[in-house]
């Protein structure tokens, strides 16, 4: 609930989601975590775009799980070998006509 509804419920994807945009990660990650260590920083971010296509209103407007499966692949390559380079959201495509 959040004093900013007057205590009203406020849904997960309402909450994270212009946070996500915003990129401002430390906003929706758990704090007991904490914070992301070399590799990892690139990880959530690519994992955080994904996420925001995955939530769309819309159905037909969300990405196949076959796509968000090779995407999430990707995106946790830096994590586990530097070998890769750098990868960015715009190497990672999710669906035909969705570009993260």
């Amino acid at each position: 609930m959040s004093e900013e509804t007057g205590g009203t419920p406020v849904r997960l994807v309402d909450f994270a989601l212009p946070n996500i945009i915003a990129i401002k990660a430390s906003q929706v990650l758990d704090p007991w975590v904490g914070l992301p260590r070399a590799g990892e920083s690139e990880a959530v971010e690519l994992m955080s775009n994904i996420a925001s296509h995955c939530v769309t209103l819309e159905g037909k407007d969300r990405p196949m799980i076959s796509d968000i499966v090779v995407s999430l692949e990707h995106a946790l390559d830096p994590c586990y070998d530097d070998s890769h380079g750098s990868i960015s959201s715009a190497d990672i495509s999710i669906g035909q006509d969705v570009m993260l």
